[in-house]
């Protein structure tokens, strides 16, 4: 319900006909300032909005309907994958912005007004058995995490399009190499802290993000960081997307998801995290640049590990502490995300009382 100092807006969920292309009512109600609790849609003058709610369970509104029950969270989670269907005619492509392992990325504007990003994945999507994952992915909400907006399935002849919120300067890897003469240690921090609050989330949700690096990671315009492309690869019919040894992200993966049977899981995704801080403290420096991929974990099984990115920084020592935490070979050693995000804040408020500094990558 939306308020006003003397109006209320009572949305309604219907599903009569007529409203079917738009299945919320919006009934606004004032409210009269010289009678005590008297709330009025323009028809029904009653006491309270209650009242106003209880008669219209025993008489029709405005959309030929009784009302029947409260929109619950739980029903809110059955929501047919349906309801996220955009029409395809109503999305106008304007250019293509890359191409990644998934498919390719394309900027777009929604009814002539509202920018988007669509993708457009290179694998034949399993719509029936991704209706619940999709619906999972839609009811994300978090200030950090790029919103999933809708999908395009009709024509059935068509590609399947992902459609998400548009992030206007791009991916956070291209970001860092373009402005890293400006970024302070303070910066990057700040961006450590909007990843790890966003993985928080994600991690009291039980979502995993699989694929976890700044490539995957997007800057809006008031450089805002989001999380990006998490779960898209259990949208995917067939879920080894990643064509060969080459494509698939192994400098950033646990051992333990590497290779059969890939058990992914939240530490997974908090190792991921720790290669994505030394890709953030060197401005896009790439992990193990000096190995082939068919080294590293052999290499990593071993003992070997990431240098610290700054030995004369001190807060870039301290976070290298938590890296080493996160590479830990035994999962269950592995900080939380929700640990990872404290530590963040601590070391933002440490160097919001020193002076900021350029950090030389």
């Amino acid at each position: 319900m939306f308020t006003t100092s003397d109006s209320r807006v009572l949305s309604v969920k219907t599903n009569a006909t007529r409203f079917e292309n738009m299945p919320v009512e919006h009934l606004s109600t004032t409210c009269d300032s010289t009678a005590r609790s008297s709330y009025s849609d323009g028809k029904k003058q009653l006491e309270s909005v209650q009242h106003l709610i209880e008669f219209y369970k025993s008489h029709s509104g405005p959309s030929g309907c009784k009302l029947s029950r409260p929109f619950t969270v739980e029903m809110l989670l059955e929501i047919d994958i349906d309801e996220l269907e955009l029409i395809r005619d109503d999305i106008e492509v304007i250019i293509k912005l890359g191409e990644g392992e998934f498919g390719e990325v394309f900027k777009a504007i929604w009814r002539g007004e509202l920018l988007i990003a669509v993708k457009k994945p290179r694998q034949k999507m399993d719509f029936l058995g991704s209706r619940r994952e999709a619906n999972a992915l839609h009811k994300l909400r978090h200030k950090h995490v790029v919103q999933l907006l809708g999908i395009c399935t009709q024509p059935r002849d068509e590609p399947f399009l992902i459609i998400l919120e548009y992030m206007a300067k791009g991916d956070l890897l291209r970001w860092l190499k373009n402005e890293s003469r400006r970024l302070s240690i303070r910066k990057h921090v700040s961006i450590l802290a909007q990843i790890a609050d966003a993985m928080q989330y994600l991690e009291a949700n039980n979502v995993i993000h699989r694929d976890l690096r700044c490539v995957n990671v997007l800057v809006d315009e008031d450089e805002t960081i989001k999380l990006s492309d998490f779960g898209l690869a259990r949208l995917l019919e067939d879920q080894k997307v990643y064509k060969s040894e080459t494509q698939f992200p192994i400098r950033w993966t646990a051992p333990e998801a590497a290779y059969e049977p890939h058990n992914y899981s939240v530490k997974s995704d908090v190792w991921s995290f720790g290669v994505l801080m030394y890709e953030v403290l060197t401005n896009g420096g790439l992990p193990y640049e000096d190995l082939r991929v068919d080294e590293i974990h052999r290499r990593i099984v071993a003992g070997l590990r990431l240098p610290n990115p700054n030995p004369n920084d001190s807060t870039c020592c301290d976070l290298y502490e938590w890296m080493l935490k996160c590479w830990n070979l035994e999962r269950s050693y592995r900080p939380m995300f929700l640990e990872l995000h404290r530590m963040l804040e601590c070391a933002q408020e440490r160097l919001e009382q020193t002076k900021p500094h350029v950090f030389d990558a």
